[in-house]
């Protein structure tokens, strides 16, 4: 699930960025001093049980210090939402929403911003146990901030949530649920890198439900619409993924391949795409013979 998420974090940040119109020196060094600060709590959190207090006390000190000298700086409202994670990672999940709500207050202007604190704050409703609480939030973020990075995130965060929790009947609906919030996205933005992350996430979400030939289609959907993404290795290995590993069938993942390049014949991957083609053919082939 872990990986799953970091996914959904470096998919969603290709297409929603934050731009900031600030001189790139000073925005490095600020960035890396809050980066500082982060890779040392993660040293500490490495080891719950036996991170001192008083290192957690240092780390919240210095996220106070770093929002109070860099207040106009659009990492301020980042670093306190870091310093409510401490408070997640110390259980204090009170003060951990207190912060979260603090930060919503002072920068209700911004809403990705917002939107982020209301899914930490659904975090901590769910680290506490209050389930029900943290669903309530969950289900607000994408009815007020759909669009948002966080927002964005959440359809699918539901469905993996009753995943790795054997909730599969759940799940499955969490997953029809995402499959229409993020197909109606693509349908409202066409032509967008909009649509084409709310079409990958629709992969993603088959993918997961183990609907096998609906992700091949949704698969096939993204690759052929945006040819020239440089996500396409990795619909090519999803293909080979559903087709060889799954469905057990070498002429699915051919006939996608072969009818990509004569649509986009002279795409740099035709060479790739070709000897791919060649290599399923002979396996088909060997396997045939096995079978005999």
């Amino acid at each position: 699930m872990k990986k799953l998420i970091i996914f959904l974090i470096t998919l969603i940040a290709a297409v929603f960025i934050l731009g900031h119109l600030l001189d790139r020196e000073g925005t490095y060094s600020r960035e890396r001093a809050l980066w500082n600060i982060q890779h040392e709590f993660q040293q500490i959190s490495k080891h719950q049980e036996l991170a001192p207090v008083s290192a957690v006390e240092r780390i919240i000190d210095k996220y106070d210090r770093f929002s109070k000298r860099y207040a106009t700086s659009p990492l301020a409202p980042k670093a306190q939402l870091l310093k409510g994670e401490v408070y997640l990672f110390k259980k204090d999940f009170a003060k951990a929403r207190e912060i979260f709500r603090g930060v919503s207050t002072v920068y209700n202007y911004n809403i990705e911003v917002v939107a982020q604190a209301t899914v930490l704050i659904a975090r901590s409703y769910e680290q506490e146990g209050d389930w029900k609480e943290a669903k309530d939030t969950y289900d607000s973020v994408v009815k007020k901030y759909p669009l948002t990075a966080a927002g964005f995130t959440v359809p699918a965060y539901l469905g993996y949530y009753y995943l790795s929790h054997g909730r599969r009947r759940e799940a499955d609906q969490a997953f029809e649920d995402a499959v229409m919030f993020y197909q109606n996205t693509a349908n409202y933005y066409p032509n967008s890198p909009l649509e084409y992350t709310a079409l990958r996430m629709v992969s993603e979400c088959r993918l997961a439900q183990k609907k096998w030939q609906e992700a091949l289609k949704a698969t096939r959907t993204w690759m052929f619409k945006y040819p020239s993404n440089a996500m396409l290795f990795d619909a090519i290995k999803t293909i080979n993924d559903v087709c060889i590993g799954h469905l057990k069938e070498y002429d699915c993942a051919i006939d996608t391949y072969q009818q990509f390049l004569m649509q986009n014949p002279e795409h740099p991957v035709r060479p790739m795409l070709k000897k791919i083609i060649g290599n399923l053919e002979e396996l088909k082939t060997k396997t045939a013979s096995n079978e005999k």
